[in-house]
Order: C-alpha cells, then sequence, then structure tokens
C-alpha cells in the first residue's frame, strides 16, 4: 500500500511540473478565451480589429475638431474603401448577369411565339364556316 501511495504521489508530482503554473482562480474554460469564442458571439477576432477605439481618432482639439490619424487608421480606412469599390464592381457584374440571363430568356420565349405564329394554318373548318354562315343569313 505504501507503494501505491508512493507512486500516486509521483504521478502528482510530474502533472505539476509538466502542465503551467496558474495563480488566478478561473470558473470558465481555457478555451472560451481565444478567438473562437469572440467570433460566435460576433466579436471581431481579437479586440483591435475594428470599434470605436481602433477607428476613431485617438485624440481631438479642444474646439472639438477631431485630430490627426495615425498611419494604421489611415491605411484601415484605404483598405476599407478599396472593398467598397470592389463590391460595387461586383454587385453591378452581378446585375448585368442577371439582366443578361432575362434577356436570353425572353429571347427564347420570342423565338418561340414566332415560330408558333409562322406554322401553317389550318384553311377551312371552323374560319371558313363561320364566313359562309354569316353570308347565308345576310
Amino acid at each position: 500500500m505504501a507503494a501505491g501511495a508512493w507512486r500516486k504521489g509521483l504521478i502528482c508530482l510530474r502533472l505539476c511540473f509538466l502542465s503551467p503554473p496558474c495563480r488566478a482562480l478561473s470558473t470558465s474554460s481555457r478555451v472560451l478565451a481565444g478567438s473562437r469564442w469572440r467570433l460566435r458571439h460576433g466579436l471581431p477576432r481579437s479586440g483591435n480589429e475594428y470599434g470605436p477605439l481602433t477607428d476613431l481618432p485617438d485624440w481631438s482639439y479642444a474646439d472639438g475638431r477631431p485630430g490627426v490619424l495615425s498611419t494604421g487608421q489611415i491605411r484601415r480606412r484605404q483598405e476599407r474603401k478599396e472593398l467598397a469599390q470592389r463590391l460595387m464592381e461586383l454587385i453591378g457584374e452581378v446585375d448585368f448577369a442577371v439582366a443578361n440571363h432575362e434577356r436570353r430568356l425572353k429571347a427564347v420565349d420570342d423565338k418561340r411565339e414566332n415560330i408558333i405564329r409562322q406554322k401553317l394554318k389550318r384553311k377551312g373548318g371552323e374560319a371558313a364556316e363561320n364566313n359562309t354562315m354569316t353570308k347565308d343569313i345576310s
């Protein structure tokens, strides 16, 4: 029994040395502190990607004018501007493709209707009978 207790103690010592020391008491899992939790809750991957602390100027003048933007803020604005331009181009391409598809469908329908109109029509039959009946009556 003494050997079993000694082995348990050795295992405890090994686990203590293998795991990093932690002085903070935490009731949540370590996994929830990462980017997956933030993404699941609709937040940015890290805390400094976007938001008022990142996008707004760091300071302003006493009379209320905004301060000078940092180089990172200027770069982010430029990236967003380019992204918006690219999105507008892609939306234009999609609109063109939809209109082109509708034009093609209409052309196919018009062609089908034209073929139906150009087919040979029956001579005689109901049309001829209606004409003779009206002549006989008058």
